[in-house]
């Protein structure tokens, strides 16, 4: 564990090293990736020491009661570790070309410094074997990623935003303390060792605690109905930033909430649909109003509320899985939550870099005001549709293997177990089915409409083409996208070494289908990559055929348009209008304009709105409901010294009769 801390203490130093640098941009960003792909290295032994070998652990004493400092690093840990630095590298690479170019205002030293910083919280969070530290390093993450969400803070969107995130974070950290306190208080230890030793002590408080944790853990992953930051902080950070929020940061929620419930004994019966019905309900309300966002940022936000969807999905078919002693589809349901971890974050995190460089590029994501990219952007183009695809579960990308585990957890539930758990599986099914199709609907939207066509802006008609500065990360993300995809099979082996790292707590869970499973996938692995070799044949078929003939392209009958106008084409909006107007009063769609008028009507206009219901109808009220409150106590305000020395005597009397009663 030495290597990991070195790596903590290198993170750390770069990071104040940026800072230091100053407004070079240049100086400062290489420092950062510097600094990253060292201890990047330093993580690497440990890792992969976790993953195949046994796991490792520092403990040091300190002044603090409670336990001693550990740092715990087994395969749980790992597996999230590893898309955690990956992504990290990514993005850093990626911040230093997007911070150079014009038109994109430089932060400074102190960014690159929030960004090593927040890397190096996370890793604490998922290495934490005390409470205590697990809680300082989950308030460092939160502050860190909220000045990074603010390095625009000069528009004043991107101020509400980060305010907005930062009320949300704090807010959910208050149930972590509770259950942090209440577990201490009941084991007499803030170490998560020791409540996992002490079965007896959640008699009677395990429904509490586990509220608690889906609470406090849920806000962080952006479960709905915890999830009205997720929309305002991402399309405000950086794109590199907004992609390791969405990639990572988002699942150190779903880590707490795996993490703890490992140390507590069987669940209660509601835990499992509970963590299904919002997984449901999480998924088909991100998926549905990413469909109806203009901004092509806010919609991959939403997007990203969908994968968390699909990954509590997983979770809670899992723990029924746990509850009713079924081994089969409670492995395989495990097994596709974790690897869908992997497959997120690889893909989001390389949507989030291509909708920076169309921001980088045309100074807007605004997909009504784009269009025709792919002739100026090619390499931005193909890696947002593999990342799309990816995310969309469309074989042979790696979001396939994930979802394909998925759906045969819930099929194995509905065959295997009737009553309940055929209940949750059709309900699993279904609701992935209704993601899965809009999914592919809303990104076939987004990337036709930005990438397909005509500009749909004058201004934009004419730009500059994509940064070579910033290719180099999109290939890599979507090189590993496709990477993943092609060892499928051969993932089985880390990822029945996390679930062995669950065994003492999950008792009923084993792998004894492993050997059988991983034949099958290979199987589906073979057909999938002959199919893939077939239509590069083909295509390389037709190529050699047509190099011997002449080929020349024209128009298709187009009732007399040689040339479409750019207003001729689908907008956004009307691509996405047959489900958003079905569902007017879930989407809370408001229009606005003038119509057409008479028969020669004048320009007419027409714009919609698209509002998240919880926020406009429950958080908002709340909120300034809470805000008004301190006006009702304006009153004891007089400004009189001898007022104040009253009220403070007053209070001290009334705190000594207190105590001697």
């Amino acid at each position: 564990m030495n290597w990991v801390l070195a790596a903590l203490g290198i993170w750390l130093a770069g990071g104040l090293a940026a800072w230091m640098a100053g407004r070079r941009p240049g100086l400062s960003a290489s420092l950062c990736l510097g600094s990253l792909c060292l201890g990047a290295l330093c993580f690497a032994g440990p890792v992969a020491g976790a993953l195949w070998s046994a796991p490792l652990e520092w403990r040091q004493s300190w002044a603090f009661p409670g336990g001693d400092l550990v740092l715990h690093l087994d395969a749980l840990a790992a597996w999230f570790l590893l898309p955690a630095l990956f992504l990290s590298l990514a993005g850093a690479w990626y911040g230093k070309g997007y911070w150079s170019g014009h038109g994109h205002a430089y932060p400074g030293g102190k960014a690159w410094f929030f960004y090593n910083l927040l890397t190096g919280a996370i890793a604490v969070v998922l290495l934490a074997g005390n409470a205590l530290l697990f809680l300082a390093a989950w308030e460092v993450m939160a502050v860190a990623s909220f000045f990074l969400v603010l390095c625009h803070h000069q528009e004043e969107n991107v101020r509400r935003a980060g305010w907005v995130y930062l009320l949300a974070t704090h807010l959910g950290a208050a149930p972590l303390l509770a259950l942090f306190l209440l577990a201490g208080t009941r084991t007499g230890s803030l170490e998560f060792a020791a409540w996992a030793a002490a079965p007896e002590a959640w008699a009677g408080i395990g429904g509490l605690a586990l509220c608690l944790a889906l609470v406090g853990f849920g806000s962080k992953a952006g479960l709905f109905p915890f999830h009205v930051w997720l929309p305002e902080a991402h399309p405000a950070a950086p794109s590199h930033v907004s992609a390791l929020l969405s990639g990572i940061m988002l699942k150190t929620g779903l880590y707490g909430l795996l993490r703890f419930t490992s140390l507590l004994p069987a669940p209660p019966d509601w835990w499992p649909w509970t963590l299904i019905a919002l997984g449901s309900v999480s998924g088909m309300y991100g998926i549905l109003y990413a469909m109806a966002q203009r901004d092509l940022k806010r919609f991959l936000a939403y997007s990203s509320m969908e994968n968390i969807g699909i990954l509590f999905l997983g979770f809670g078919l899992s723990e029924l899985g746990r509850l009713h002693g079924n081994p089969a589809w409670s492995a395989l349901a495990w097994m596709g939550c974790l690897w869908h971890v992997w497959n997120h974050a690889l893909g989001k995190g390389v949507l989030f870099l291509s909708a920076g460089s169309v921001l980088h590029t045309t100074g807007t994501v605004d997909m009504e005001r784009l269009g025709g990219l792919s002739r100026r952007m090619p390499w931005t183009s193909r890696t947002f549709l593999v990342g799309a695809a990816a995310l969309c579960g469309i074989p042979p990308l790696n979001g396939f293997w994930s979802e394909l585990a998925l759906l045969g957890a819930a099929l194995l539930a509905i065959v295997q177990s009737p009553g309940s758990p055929m209940l949750a599986g059709m309900l699993v099914l279904g609701s992935l089915a209704w993601m899965g199709g809009l999914a592919v609907a809303a990104f076939a939207r987004s990337a036709g409409v930005v990438f397909l066509g005509e500009p749909r802006s004058e201004s934009l008609a004419d730009g500059g083409s994509e940064s070579p500065l910033l290719r180099g990360p999109l290939i890599l993300l979507a090189s590993a996208c496709l990477l993943l995809s092609l060892i499928g099979p051969a993932i089985l082996n880390p990822l029945a070494k996390v679930m062995e790292s669950r065994r003492p707590s999950f008792t009923t869970l084993e792998f004894p289908f492993r050997a059988e499973l991983q034949q099958r996938l290979f199987f589906a692995w073979t057909g999938l990559v002959i199919l893939v070799f077939f239509i590069l044949a083909l295509a390389l078929l037709r190529r050699r055929l047509l190099s011997r003939r002449t080929v020349e392209s024209s128009v298709t009958w187009d009732c007399g348009y040689a040339r479409p106008a750019a207003g001729m084409q689908y907008t956004a909006g009307s691509f996405s209008q047959p489900a958003t107007s079905v569902l007017v009063p879930v989407v809370d769609l408001r229009r606005e304009g003038d119509p057409p008028r008479g028969i020669f009507p004048v320009p007419a206009r027409l714009q919609a709105h698209i509002a998240d219901p919880l926020l406009q109808r429950f958080y908002r009220p709340v909120l300034i409901a809470i805000a008004r409150l301190p006006e009702r106590l304006h009153w004891l305000q007089h400004g009189n010294l001898h007022l104040y020395v009253l009220y403070v005597a007053a209070t001290l009397i009334f705190l000594l009769f207190w105590l001697m009663d």
